[in-house]
């Protein structure tokens, strides 16, 4: 994923197919009986060299499954980058990333292929959709639930299938070629070109985001990608193309039908409403009016909005209170426990 994550513990040196595949057997020897399930994503068929060698893994057998990778592969220097932990071995580089709760498969499958899911995401999130290593979905926020820009409201993944093929699928890609694998980046360039959402322009590096932009211009499946479109769609790819309307997704329409098409629509209205719920909560019973009613400050006024609150079974409850009452019906009731505490 890199190659870059133990510096110079590596010889930088990138490997050929013949040394990849040779210390993939002697890595997978060593880390198959650790995990529940381990894979090796796949890569283009005539990737002429290696810059590291990536392993999914899930479900840890051994406790002790660090040190004795650390062991056995007899690594002179190892570091951990949240699920990633990355081994020295023979001045190699050695991925090994945890797939945790996510669908293994659809975790496998964003880390096949080099760069192909990042490009491929780039179409999606231009209509409205995200692809990652935890499948295909969408991310509802504040303007969702009718509040442009409040960020009182936490954004929410809207999952819509863990299922890779189902992904694949909808954003209108060639599933059974998928399934065969790319034998050069030209088919895979292709693959990417008949895609439901492709707009050219988009992969444009100064019409994408930071990351994006980032991978666009120093990733080499990236710029044989970009040099393809360059080729075959040479007006898009000019910084001062716009597009024309017909281009332009309706990113709404095309959101809201991903729900519909998933089945998504009850988990949307439910978000909906409690995202609607938590706006009402917040004006409610504010800090200012707490510290008027009591008198106290500081830890103090906590122990007493603790107090306040243990009055009704649980927050459920208390919420509906809020809710249900007038600014003044509140404040009466604060205030007639205010009274009497302590």
């Amino acid at each position: 994923m890199g190659g870059s994550a133990l510096g110079d513990a590596t010889d930088g040196r990138r490997r050929s197919p013949e040394e990849y595949e040779a210390i993939k057997k002697r890595v997978l020897e060593v880390v198959t009986p650790l995990y529940d399930r381990v894979k090796v994503p796949r890569h283009i068929a005539d990737k002429e060299d290696f810059g590291d060698l990536d392993v999914m893994v899930q479900g840890v057998r051994n406790p002790k499954h660090v040190e004795i990778i650390r062991e056995k592969l007899q690594s002179k220097k190892d570091h951990r980058n949240s699920d990633n932990h990355s081994y020295e071995f023979e001045g190699f580089q050695v991925d090994i990333s945890n797939a945790g709760p996510n669908d293994f498969d659809m975790f496998c499958v964003y880390h096949e292929f080099g760069d192909m899911m990042g490009l491929l995401g780039m179409q999606a999130s231009y209509v409205g959709l995200k692809l990652g290593q935890q499948g295909l979905y969408l991310r509802l926020e504040s303007k969702d639930a009718g509040e442009e820009n409040n960020s009182l409201i936490k954004p929410y993944e809207l999952i819509l299938t863990t299922d890779p093929l189902k992904a694949f699928a909808y954003l209108g890609c060639d599933v059974q070629q998928y399934q065969r694998g790319f034998q050069t980046q030209l088919e895979m360039a292709e693959f990417l070109c008949r895609t439901k959402f492709f707009r050219p322009y988009v992969f444009r590096p100064s019409a994408a985001k930071y990351d994006a932009r980032r991978r666009l211009l120093h990733r080499p499946m990236c710029i044989f990608f970009r040099d393809y479109l360059a080729l075959h769609f040479p007006e898009q790819m000019l910084e001062e193309f716009q597009p024309p309307p017909e281009l332009i997704p309706d990113i709404k329409a095309i959101r809201d039908q991903a729900i519909r098409d998933f089945g998504k629509q009850a988990e949307r209205d439910t978000w909906e409403v409690k995202a609607r719920r938590f706006l009402g909560l917040r004006h409610k019973l504010p800090g200012s009016l707490l510290m008027e009613v009591s008198g106290y400050k500081g830890p103090a006024l906590g122990e007493f909005k603790k107090a306040f609150l243990a009055q009704w079974s649980d927050k459920d409850a208390f919420e509906d209170f809020l809710l249900a009452s007038t600014d003044e019906q509140i404040r009466t009731r604060l205030q007639a426990f205010a009274d009497g505490y302590g």
